[in-house]
């Protein structure tokens, strides 16, 4: 299966740390999976608790928690193994040039695509520290592009101005594809029974699928690269919205909690390409999509 080819998978996260939960993942029909952020070494994570949903609102700061990209490539290895079908999409961070070269020297053996996460919003040094910092996001990418032969590409942070968005765009055009969005921090929530140690975390789920939207949107305008449609997704109108924003193919990730199981879910979403949106623009006689 080739790149373009992969209309859904997972998203990066937790709900994608293990086998089991990967294998979970391609038994109820997605055609790839997409592993945990891995690091060079590694990370214990922050303290529990460390997700808290009220509502249509997720709200967590993992911290990147992660056996390292050795470990995490084993892991790899044995997906591909196991279900030599599915395109496996290999997650990492590193915000060093040299770890960067080892680790994808390392991890493209085991996968089909690298995703270079740059927009976990509570790692310090890396994720949206990088994703905001061009100058150093465009070395970082010409690395990973001069050590790999698989396609690589960017899992995005929330960008709120189109002049950052296109910048960013221009300084990666050695990627393959972008998946928009990440979550967004750093948010907070307080209440009387819930709440994060980190109490700063980023901010997922169907809270966020406005931005979500609108950053594939604009994003469109910039590339002609392969997108990935990711943030809020819980039923098929969703996916059938980032379809026509613009998105290729869409990334599954906290609306698996409405749903009693990951199939259920998958099939709810695979109905989203063949979806036919009522459209306020159309209804109101706007010309959209200019």
């Amino acid at each position: 299966m080739k790149l373009e080819e992969v209309k859904i998978t997972n998203a990066s996260g937790i709900f994608s740390s293990s086998f089991s939960s990967l294998e979970d993942w391609i038994n109820s029909g997605v055609d790839g999976v997409v592993l945990k952020t891995a690091t060079y070494k590694p990370r214990k994570g922050y303290e529990f608790p460390n997700v808290a949903i009220d509502d249509d609102k997720i709200l967590q700061a993992m911290g990147l928690p992660n056996p390292g990209y050795l470990d995490m490539s084993e892991l790899a290895k044995s997906i591909k193994k196991e279900h030599p079908e599915t395109f496996v999409i290999y997650s990492f961070a590193s915000g060093d040039e040299e770890e960067i070269k080892e680790i994808t020297s390392v991890l493209e053996k085991n996968c089909d695509a690298l995703e270079f996460n740059i927009s976990c919003p509570h790692a310090k040094g890396l994720g949206s520290s990088i994703g905001y910092d061009v100058h150093t996001l465009k070395n970082l990418c010409e690395t990973v592009k001069e050590n790999i032969d698989k396609p690589f590409g960017l899992k995005m942070p929330y960008y709120p101005t189109d002049e950052l968005l296109g910048e960013v765009v221009n300084a990666t055009e050695v990627v393959d594809f972008y998946t928009s969005i990440n979550s967004v921090g750093k948010a907070m929530m307080i209440g009387e029974d819930f709440g994060i140690s980190n109490k700063l975390g980023g901010l997922s789920g169907p809270a966020i699928k406005p931005l979500a939207v609108g950053q594939v949107y604009r994003l469109r305008k910039f590339t002609d690269k392969f997108i990935f449609g990711c943030g809020g997704i819980v039923n098929r109108r969703d996916v059938a919205e980032f379809l026509r924003a613009g998105a290729n193919g869409v990334q599954l990730g906290s609306g698996v909690l409405r749903y009693k199981t990951k199939k259920e879910f998958v099939d709810e979403a695979r109905k989203g390409f063949s979806f036919q949106l009522k459209n306020y623009f159309i209804n109101q006689g706007v010309k959209e999509w200019e």
